[in-house]
């Protein structure tokens, strides 16, 4: 075996068969990089070493005693501590009905045992690795100079860098095919009871609080001056807030802190019965009668969402406003330079005399 100055890769195999596993071990024994390789001899044993030993990767066989392989692949796949766990099925049986069954239940591959080492090579020549000697040393070589030219790179991914670079086959694909599937098997079930706990989570803080979401549109909606005082509060505490940061960075301690204005917040919710807490366990079960369930709901609802989701859709929305504001200015502006001034009109002056009159003036001055 290649003796290696990184961590080795830990194999476990569940084998009964001792010339499968003689088999087996003869061919891990080609490979490029460190192997510790376990033996399991039937399920039981399986399930002790997969507990001990925490391997990373499993090669299981179908037919084994106490408990054979199809059972125990059911039996990791349900247990959450195994989601990472790749599992590749090493059995002899070729038919279809137990390639599904496999598949199925979670495995990441499905192999056929080959009957001797020098089958084994032939398979990896069918699946586009001809010389299996000859790549390894290609990819022995390849990792190493990859070691000497990025030091700090990781060692799993100069190993699948070289087998990349070296052993691009079927074979090679259906693994990493396999492996980006179980991640995002992963994946989805993380993100799926992430979301499942924030939302209880969620439901907790609301039904403890008793927060109604349509409660407060509905009162919101009804009332205008309480609405008008609730804008006109929040207003006032963000400028508080807006101008408490240029005095701490001063040095001046007098205007309220971060602190001091959500707890103003608060109070000013509560004053108005927006956000109120009963304060007996009698007092919180008879509000219940008060409260729509359907607005609790959409309160944990929208709690779950986060407070990343909030503070996005709050710029997003303030940046809506500030283009729209920016744009009725605009308009203002074009509709006043382009209304025309009033006219202005001059102090009339006399008549003058009609032509007739200042003949006859004339006339009667010269007599």
């Amino acid at each position: 075996m290649t003796v290696s100055t990184y961590d080795p890769t830990h194999v476990l195999l569940a084998e009964d068969d001792d010339e499968d596993y003689l088999v087996f071990s003869l061919a891990i024994q080609e490979l490029s990089f460190r192997v510790i390789l376990t033996r399991a001899e039937d399920g039981e044993i399986l399930f002790k070493l997969l507990d001990e030993q925490h391997p990373d990767i499993l090669f299981l066989d179908l037919l084994m005693p106490c408990k054979d392989g199809r059972q125990c692949l059911k039996e990791i796949r349900a247990n959450r501590k195994y989601d990472t766990l790749p599992i590749v099925v090493y059995s002899s049986f070729h038919d279809l009905k137990n390639v599904e069954f496999c598949y199925r239940e979670g495995s990441n591959l499905y192999a056929l045992k080959p009957g001797s080492l020098t089958e084994l090579k032939q398979v990896l020549a069918r699946n586009g690795i001809a010389d299996p000697d000859g790549t390894l040393k290609k990819i022995r070589d390849v990792s190493l100079q990859l070691e000497a030219a990025n030091p700090s790179l990781a060692v799993d991914v100069r190993q699948t860098l070289a087998i990349l670079q070296e052993a691009r086959s079927d074979f090679v694909g259906k693994i990493n095919n396999s492996f980006d599937q179980a991640i995002d098997r992963v994946a989805q079930r993380f993100t799926a009871s992430t979301r499942a706990i924030t939302f209880v989570g969620a439901l907790l803080v609301a039904a403890a609080l008793q927060v109604d979401t349509i409660g407060l549109v509905n009162r919101l909606s009804a009332d205008d001056k309480l609405r008008d005082a609730f804008v006109a509060r929040a207003a006032s505490i963000q400028g508080a807030a807006s101008t408490s940061i240029p005095a701490q960075e001063a040095g001046v301690s007098a205007t309220p802190g971060t602190e001091k204005i959500d707890l103003q917040y608060m109070t000013f919710l509560a004053d108005n019965g927006l956000l109120t807490a009963a304060r007996t366990r009698s007092q919180w079960i008879e509000r219940w009668g008060e409260i729509n369930l359907v607005g609790v709901l959409i309160t944990s609802l929208l709690l779950s969402l986060g407070a990343p989701f909030w503070y996005n859709a709050l710029g997003r929305l303030l940046q809506l406003r500030s283009v729209l504001a920016a744009k009725d200015d605009d308009q203002r502006n074009a509709r006043q330079a382009t209304k025309t001034p009033p006219t202005t009109v001059s102090p009339s002056r006399p008549a003058l005399p009609t032509g007739s009159a200042i003949s006859g003036r004339s006339a009667t001055m010269r007599r």
